[in-house]
């Protein structure tokens, strides 16, 4: 090989890696000198101060610190969950906050922590039992369907969680990613698989390629601290589109005996009733299970003055996977009335009600009612249920403070019950 060509070569190779060099030190001493890079401080509540690096999302920041802010996207900024109040931060707030805050909750420094880059020392606030939520390793203990798409997944976690299973919490469960996850393989109870056949089910398979998180509410308040009911429901999509069915559910449906799943834990949402005055529970689909826990919180006394009544929608017979318990609950207890409805009925056995649950709670009690304003509402369920359930309270005049509820991925902006402070 000519020996010049070599020479040239080498030459061009220093002074390429040089330049790369000296543009590289420019660049961080630029960043230096800018403060974009080192440390910081970040103060929690007046009270904790963390170390942090800059320019890191203070959602990631929090969690690193083992400091765990709910957020079902995992910091995708869909959401709407993680949200702080920040005290001395001037940066622009982004498009996505303006979409998932209220004017109010921007006005008073309240902003998504997903969001947030930290570039500077700030003082944020949090709820206090935050702080509270720790990391376990749970273990399954079993995985079994309770109708053709959902199924009940008991964990057992490493440790003692306090408050773990009190009414209305829910936990995070971290997701890994994973290859290839065949919905034939799924362990599907005996009288649940001619459904999966029909719908051709068994031919889905998942795949996951980024690590996530997804909020599950507790199912039983009767579970010790050690141990946790979750409702898994999976998500397929429609016969018409062509995407993936959901990933998150997918990997729990296969959870097996024995497996593994790191959990956050507990959450808070809804807080207990307060037996002061009558009560209406509004669920649709599985958002029955936060509010099944409120029952259960409830002593249902014959002496107890006070209504109970519970609308319950789901999308068929399957589906209303509590209807004997509560059934059975309203047989014993007659301030306790249940009021089941079907969406779409696909059994000749069913003469309750059907159609869309907000309208059938329009139409039986809200405008027939004399004292609505006066009742403590609970509503948990997709946002079609939970919005217009609340544009209807609200039409009647009901105050916010009446109004209590978990909500499966609306903004709920105008409710000021569910503010974070």
């Amino acid at each position: 090989m000519n020996t010049d060509f070599i020479t040239t070569l080498i030459v061009t190779i220093i002074v390429f890696t040089a330049i790369v060099l000296a543009s590289t030190s420019m660049i961080l001493l630029i960043r230096s000198w800018l403060g974009l890079d080192g440390k910081t401080i970040i103060t929690i509540n007046d009270k904790k101060k963390i170390e942090a690096h800059k320019n890191f999302s203070l959602l990631n920041i929090l969690s690193h610190n083992q400091i765990f802010i709910p957020s079902t996207c995992a910091g995708k900024g869909t959401c709407g969950m993680c949200k702080c109040k920040i005290m001395n931060n001037n940066e622009k707030v982004l498009p996505l906050e303006k979409a998932l805050l209220s004017k109010k909750e921007l006005k008073n420094g309240i902003r998504l922590a997903c969001q947030v880059k930290v570039k500077k020392e700030i003082s944020i606030e949090i709820d206090k039992r935050l702080l509270d939520v720790k990391r376990y390793k749970g273990t399954v203990l079993s995985n079994n369907n309770i109708s053709p798409l959902i199924k009940e997944l008991i964990l057992e976690i490493n440790d003692l969680c306090p408050g773990l299973n009190n009414p209305g919490n829910f936990i995070q469960l971290e997701i890994p990613t994973y290859q290839n996850i065949k919905f034939d393989n799924f362990d599907i109870l005996e009288k649940f698989k001619s459904n999966w056949t029909e719908n051709k089910l068994l031919l889905y398979e998942s795949t996951n390629d980024e690590e996530t998180i997804r909020a599950y509410s507790i199912a039983d308040i009767n579970n010790d601290n050690t141990r946790l009911s979750l409702n898994i429901k999976l998500a397929i999509p429609p016969k018409d589109l062509d995407v993936s069915p959901g990933l998150a559910s997918s990997y729990l449906f296969n959870l097996k005996k024995e497996d593994s799943i790191f959990i956050q834990a507990p959450f808070h949402e809804l807080k207990k009733p307060q037996i002061n005055n009558d009560i209406c529970f509004i669920a649709g689909g599985v958002g029955i299970v936060p509010i099944r826990t409120l029952i259960q919180s409830i002593t249902l006394s014959p002496d107890n003055f006070h209504k109970i009544i519970l609308f319950y929608g789901a999308r068929d017979i399957n589906e209303l996977i509590y209807h004997t318990e509560f059934c059975d609950i309203a047989e014993e207890y007659k301030n306790f009335k249940y009021v089941p409805v079907l969406s779409h009925n696909n059994s000749n056995d069913w003469t309750g009600l059907q159609g869309m649950l907000y309208d059938i709670f329009y139409k039986n009690f809200l405008e027939k009612h004399l004292n609505a304003k006066e009742l403590q509402y609970y509503i948990s369920g997709p946002s079609i249920v939970t919005d217009n359930i609340q544009i209807l309270l609200q039409n009647e005049g009901v105050d916010s403070y009446n109004i209590n509820i978990d909500n499966f991925g609306s903004l709920q902006k105008s409710v000021d019950s569910m503010k974070l402070f």
